[in-house]
């Protein structure tokens, strides 16, 4: 077979990544709840996460990678 490179030029939205780190116990931060304020040209919004316990072979890291669209500023995070 050839080599091949395929260009997947994507959006040009921007994403968040937050990893949580906990103190003493729960050092993964699991059932940590998000709440992610953003500026979007149509007013404020908001997205919800929560981190859960993870998955098989990293289907769902403890990190949490949060699409932010077409905002252009992030308020609060909480």
């Amino acid at each position: 077979a050839r080599n091949a490179l395929f260009m997947n030029p994507g959006f040009s939205n921007n994403w968040l990544k937050l990893k949580l780190v906990g103190t003493k116990a729960n050092r993964a931060a699991i059932g940590a709840r998000l709440k992610v304020t953003v500026q979007t040209p149509d007013g404020s919004r908001e997205i919800h996460r929560v981190v859960s316990s993870g998955g098989n072979f990293g289907s769902n890291p403890f990190r949490q990678e949060i699409g932010l669209g077409d905002a252009t500023a992030i308020t609060p995070v909480a």
